[in-house]
């Protein structure tokens, strides 16, 4: 397989990671940071308790892809270096 698949994917990848960030970052701006025990706002408890349970379900999956992300990115850096050093060319920065 190509060398470019495996960017690819590691791009898609960020990307999915990028828009779970910004869909956590979406369901914090509607998030009450007002805990509502009993009263006349007894009624949004549910509500409250139904949004924190999907805040969180995003965050576990938004940590781990991005866990993923990195050590999937670390390997495909590391065979490019072994390949390099494999091939016995220099990498110079001019």
């Amino acid at each position: 397989m190509q060398v470019s698949f495996y960017i690819i994917s590691w791009a898609l990848l960020a990307v999915v990671v990028a828009a779970l960030a910004v869909y956590r970052l979406s369901l914090g701006h509607h998030e009450d940071v007002m805990v509502h025990l009993s009263g006349p706002e007894a009624s949004l408890i549910p509500e409250q308790t139904h949004l924190a349970s999907r805040m969180r379900k995003v965050e576990v999956w938004g940590q781990t892809l991005t866990v993923i992300m990195a050590l999937y990115g670390l390997t495909l850096l590391a065979i490019w270096a072994y390949r390099v050093w494999q091939s016995g060319n220099q990498i110079s920065f001019h």
